[in-house]
C-alpha cells in the first residue's frame, strides 16, 4: 500500500532491527507496559513473523527516504472475537499526521479487500494523543475497562 507520504508493506524478517527500535523505546512504550528486553523482543518478533491468518503486521516507511517510522497491526482482541487495530510510531515522527494517513489507508484495505466490517482499538485513557487519533479516524468509545494496571478506552468503528 502507498499513501501520499508513506509506503506500507507486510512485515518481513529484514524488518527485525527497525521494529526493535519501537519495542526498546521508552517513549513509544510508555502506555504499553514499558520497553522490553531483547529476549522478549526476539520472542515477540518471531510471533509476528509466524502469525496466523488472523493477524496482520505492516511496517511503515517514508516514501522519499525509505526510513522506517512505525508498525501497524490487526489482531484478535482480548475478547477473542473482535479485530483490533494497534500501532506504534517512532517519537520523531509523532504529530505529523503519518499515523492518521497510514491507518486510514489500512482501514480502507481491510474493509474492501478483507471484508472486515468493524474494528476496535484499545488505548489507555492517559494516552491523550492516541485517543485523539482514534477520534480523528471516526472511532467512538464503546467501553471502558481496567487492564494492565490502567483505565482503558475501547474504541469502535463500523467500516
Amino acid at each position: 500500500m502507498k499513501t501520499n507520504r508513506c509506503i506500507v508493506e507486510n512485515l518481513k524478517h529484514d524488518d527485525y532491527d527497525d521494529v526493535k527500535l519501537l519495542y526498546l523505546d521508552n517513549e513509544v512504550r510508555e502506555f504499553l507496559g514499558g520497553a522490553i528486553s531483547d529476549e522478549r523482543y526476539n520472542s515477540s518478533f518471531k510471533q509476528m513473523i509466524n502469525n496466523n491468518e488472523d493477524s496482520l503486521y505492516w511496517v511503515v516507511r517514508l516514501k522519499n527516504t525509505n526510513d522506517f517510522i512505525g508498525l501497524v497491526s490487526i489482531d484478535t482482541h482480548h475478547d477473542g472475537v473482535s479485530k483490533e487495530l494497534s500501532y506504534q510510531f517512532l517519537p520523531s515522527y509523532w504529530g505529523n499526521g503519518y499515523a492518521l494517513e497510514v491507518i486510514r489507508e489500512i482501514l480502507k484495505f481491510i474493509s474492501t479487500e478483507l471484508n472486515i466490517k468493524s474494528i476496535i482499538s484499545e488505548t489507555q485513557v492517559a494516552n491523550k494523543a492516541s485517543c485523539r487519533l482514534l477520534n480523528n479516524l471516526g472511532m467512538k468509545v464503546v467501553d471502558k475497562v481496567y487492564r494492565f494496571n490502567a483505565e482503558q478506552h475501547i474504541f469502535s468503528l463500523k467500516l
